[in-house]
Parts: structure tokens; sequence; C-alpha cells
């Protein structure tokens, strides 16, 4: 597989690149063939140096409108005014908080004077989420943005779409989109992303 760059930066001009299927074929190769002449252009050969791949950070986000002052509200029962039910566990949240993220949730707490409730069915760490819409980092990584941008796009929370979307795009190629985009659109999940 030969790709010869197009003109038009120092660091492409002139340059070819050819791909072995195997090292081995690469190092006869180089054993045999120094020069190439290309439009009567000589060019050397070298091995090209494989560049060392830095290992992924986990990306950090803050989706709350609110500071991380308001972290000490979640446990006091009188904000609690919101439920929100998960396949392990039940949420008592407060609705002024996660209204100021979530439009969905500030739609229903305006429809109904009291006793909001939602019901969320993805598998994965709500308390991560849920301390982020009170003002924690979220660290979102390849495990788990798929999870949090299930969530965010049932809780309609755009910041956290955005961030666990730009995640997920790390992962898609040519081969998986089309999978990956069915997949999306099934569980009714935001696929603007891709």
């Amino acid at each position: 597989e030969i790709s010869i760059q197009r003109p038009g930066s120092p660091k492409n001009d002139g340059y070819a690149f050819i791909i072995f299927p195997d090292p081995q074929f690469c190092n006869s190769f180089l054993m045999n063939i120094t020069k190439v002449s290309i439009n009567n252009c000589q060019m050397a050969i070298h091995r090209y140096p494989q560049p060392a791949i830095p290992p992924k950070e986990p990306h950090s986000h803050i989706i709350s409108c609110s500071g991380s002052k308001f972290l000490k509200l979640k446990n006091i029962e009188k904000f609690q005014d919101f439920t929100i039910h998960t396949p392990n566990k039940t949420y008592l949240l407060s609705s002024k908080i996660l209204s100021g993220s979530s439009p969905v949730i500030a739609k229903q707490v305006s429809a109904y004077p009291f006793n909001f409730e939602f019901t969320l069915t993805a598998e994965g760490n709500y308390d991560e989420v849920f301390d982020s819409l009170y003002g924690a980092p979220l660290q979102i990584t390849d495990e788990n943005c798929m999870f949090i941008l299930e969530v965010a796009s049932k809780l309609e929370i755009p910041d956290l779409i955005a961030a666990a979307g730009s995640v997920c795009y790390e992962s898609l190629t040519f081969e998986n989109v089309l999978e990956t985009l069915q997949s999306l659109e099934s569980k009714g999940i935001n696929y603007n992303y891709i």
C-alpha cells in the first residue's frame, strides 16, 4: 500500500509512505532496495519511525450551572423534591438544582406542582452523574461515555451530551459507525455527535 502525500506543507511535501502487511517484508525490502525513482526524481528509502502513542487521559467536565457549594444541598431533605428511579436505586434530588441543567426536568417541575418522578433504565454509575449536576467534576472515559450519553440524552442535558459525545466520537471508525448509529437510534439516544 503506497500513499504519496500531496504537496503543500513542508512536513509532507515530497514524501511517500509504503505500508507492508508484515514487518519481515519491510526488512527484506530495505535490505535490497535503498533508492527509488519517481518521475525521474531519486528518492532515498528509510524506515519510518513509529510514533509513541501517549496514554489516554480521562476527560473531566463540570456540567452544572451551580457551583460546587451546592453539593452540600444534595442531602438536605427539604430540597429533595424530585425522585429519579434507576435499575438499582432510587435517588431523591433537588428539582431546583437539576432543572437548571436539564430542560426536561424544568418542564416537569413547571407542569406538575408536586411529586416529580422520572425513570432511567441505563446500567451504570448514576452517583457520579448526579454529583456532577450539583457541581462536582465528572470523569468521562471510553468505558462510561455511552452510559453517560444515554443518561444525558434522556434528561436532555446539552452540555453533558456534547461532552460524552466527544469522548464517544474518539472510538468511531469507518467499520463501526453504522452499527453505533443504529444502536443509539434504537434506544432513543442523542446521536448528533456522529
